[in-house]
């Protein structure tokens, strides 16, 4: 069994939440309950559930000059409808569209994701709009779709913090994909980069991609899983340019879809993950820092990360402990108690599905010790 990290814990350890005050989600909607597209008010639930003093704000209060956009680390515009695939006009008023402008040139950062990846032109980032475009009520597909984050297979962004703990598919394509969405129906809506379409002329051992990220201080994080050559980027991080201070990740793949119609999603856990990890790399998730009386031999250990079978919490101490299980909006899901020297979770024996949890340990009544335990 191989160990993927190992941590030696003493006087300070860190405790693990996944809150924070300094994100937000805009929504163009009075309020969750009344989004009408269902990946909409899918992605809007999953966000007040994860963030638990994260903000849901209105379009309105932008246009009526009620929020100061400034106070968020992170802002996330979710837009993605069957129709034409253009924005919504409440996102293009001048009011709505200064505040998030003058907001991203002070160092906000944004997460655009679907349809929403669109608005990086009308801020003003770049002039290059997303050219493959599509918004139609979608049809039965039998593949999996989802992330080649090697462009090229060549430049190899798999290690990038926003892919961290993703569920990776090492058969369907020849070539390593994070998948997103399984088998049965698919909308389809796609908002990329066609980088085929802006007339690059590349110098000899240059390419499109290579000009397209130099030209919009850009990196081209992601493409469609089957793709490997240089024609579209799916997913771009805008990096702090000029006038713009903030950082932007935009997701226009088509697989970044909230809600399958037709079933469950198989790798729905990884679309939840993906998206987490994007707030994280944006607006790192608070931290408590909890110090420990434990004596300075103890060691705590959790391996492995991530895991499929089981894990194993060792702990060299003289008490008993305890191991709480969470699922990422923070509900308890089971406590196991484990004797001096280790305890061993079978992830499937317990129900744990393919997905991010949370867990605690803790001895004698305090925390040794938490963090992220990812199923695979």
């Amino acid at each position: 069994m191989k160990v993927k990290f190992l941590l030696i814990g003493c006087f300070v350890f860190f405790f693990f939440q996944v809150q924070s005050g300094n994100v937000a989600l805009l929504i163009t909607a009075s309020d969750v309950a009344n989004i009408e597209d269902d990946d909409e008010v899918t992605a809007a639930q999953w966000f007040v559930s994860t963030f638990s003093d994260g903000d849901v704000i209105t379009t309105a209060q932008l246009e009526a000059g009620s929020v100061d956009l400034l106070q968020y680390e992170a802002l996330w515009i979710a837009i993605d409808r069957v129709g034409d695939g253009s924005l919504p006009a409440e996102l293009l008023t001048a009011n709505v569209l200064n505040s998030v402008t003058a907001y991203y040139k002070g160092g906000g950062n944004l997460l655009l994701t679907n349809h929403a990846t669109q608005y990086i032109v009308n801020l003003g980032r770049t002039a290059r709009a997303p050219g493959i475009l599509g918004a139609g009520a979608g049809f039965d597909n039998g593949d999996i779709w989802g992330v080649n984050a090697n462009i090229g297979l060549t430049y190899d962004h798999t290690a990038h913090a926003i892919f961290s703990g993703l569920e990776v598919d090492n058969v369907s394509y020849g070539h390593p994909t994070f998948p997103l969405i399984g088998s049965g129906h698919k909308e389809d809506h796609n908002s990329m980069w066609d980088l085929n379409s802006y007339g690059y002329t590349p110098a000899e051992g240059r390419n499109i991609v290579d000009e397209f990220q130099d030209e919009n201080d850009a990196v081209v994080l992601g493409t469609w899983q089957h793709v490997i050559d240089w024609c579209c980027a799916g997913i771009v991080e805008f990096e702090p340019s000029g006038i713009y201070q903030g950082t932007c990740i935009a997701i226009g793949l088509a697989a970044y879809e909230w809600n399958q119609n037709s079933e469950i999603n198989d790798y729905h856990a990884n679309v939840e993950i993906l998206t987490l990890n994007a707030f994280n790399y944006l607006s790192p998730v608070s931290t408590d820092i909890v110090t420990s009386d434990l004596d300075d031999s103890l060691e705590t250990c959790v391996y492995p990360v991530p895991t499929s079978d089981v894990v194993i919490f060792k702990v060299e101490s003289k008490e008993e402990f305890v191991v709480t299980i969470y699922d990422v909006p923070g509900n308890k899901i089971f406590i196991r108690s484990g004797n001096i020297g280790e305890l061993t979770i079978n992830v499937k024996e317990e129900g744990l599905k393919k997905g991010m949890y949370l867990y605690t340990l803790e001895s004698a009544g305090e925390k040794l010790r938490s963090g992220k335990l990812i199923v695979e």
